[in-house]
């Protein structure tokens, strides 16, 4: 017994990768899987079943195959919850989601139509809308999926990407805090506000947004900007909007804007810009 334990871990291990693979479809996963897909993703056997191996204890009376079936279960479901999504989800996430998945289909079975979000809560123990909120976790959408027809004589409809707000965008838009103040309706002021204190100042402001545009921008790009961020009347306006005074498809307005936006964000115009915050 002592020199099955002491060699088993100088086995030759790689011999146990194909059982590996082809025991991993056998695994209920919350999305889409292939063996092939798992071979690609999943972390090298090897060093699994090392552990595996050096933890086997004859003396128990198990067979190895059960033994190490129970692991190499264990270790495939875990890098799955690791790597098959976008954003990773806790382990335990991943097993309720399993077991959510396994009960609705025991429920299906049992009532003979799909069961309703209450009965599947019940069935777990958890909060109904925690359920919901639990089983919408694993989903993503991709920003190439087509929204709504494009507009006349658009070929291709419009993609979740075209349409998204990205303020936060490091690549496409300067800071949005000195933008949005630079373009705000205070820099606008009215012949009331000319009175209070640091009205002049404000028409500081407007002047050196006034000549930071002139300079910087071609006449369509700071048309289009103007718009955009309503910085004659104070009116944000959407890109199919722009487009229709314009006379532009709304991509155009989009490419317009994104040039417009990258050359704000050159460090000597960004500069000009940064008393606006």
């Amino acid at each position: 017994m002592e020199c099955a334990v002491v060699q088993a871990p100088e086995m030759d291990v790689p011999r146990g990768i194909p059982y590996q693979i082809l025991f991993a479809p056998r695994i209920q996963t919350v999305g889409p899987f292939t063996p092939s897909a798992y071979a690609e993703r999943a972390p090298s056997p090897t060093p699994n079943g090392t552990r595996t191996l050096a933890g086997f204890d004859p003396a128990r009376r198990l067979k190895f195959s059960t033994y190490a079936t129970f692991w190499i279960r264990q270790r495939i479901t875990r890098a799955l919850a690791d790597q098959s999504r976008v954003i990773r989800l806790p382990a335990y996430l991943h097993d309720f989601l399993l077991k959510s998945r396994r009960t609705r289909g025991l429920l299906h079975a049992q009532y003979g139509r799909p069961p309703t979000n209450a009965e599947l809560a019940e069935e777990l123990g958890v909060n109904p809308s925690k359920l919901l909120q639990l089983e919408t976790l694993p989903r993503s959408v991709s920003l190439e999926s087509p929204l709504r027809a494009g507009d006349e004589g658009r070929k291709q409809p419009y993609t979740l990407a075209e349409v998204l707000a990205d303020p936060t965008s490091p690549d496409e838009l300067i800071d949005v805090t000195m933008l949005r103040a630079a373009t705000s309706r205070r820099l606008l002021p009215t012949r009331s506000s000319v009175l209070r204190e640091g009205a002049a100042f404000s028409f500081f402001r407007r002047a050196e947004l006034e000549s930071v545009l002139s300079t910087q921008l071609p006449p369509l790009e700071r048309d289009v900007l103007r718009m955009r961020y309503g910085l004659d009347d104070g009116v944000v306006k959407t890109m199919d909007h722009v487009g229709s005074i314009a006379g532009l498809q709304s991509r155009k307005v989009r490419n317009l804007e994104r040039a417009a936006l990258r050359k704000l964000r050159r460090p000597p115009v960004r500069e000009r810009l940064h008393s606006f915050r």
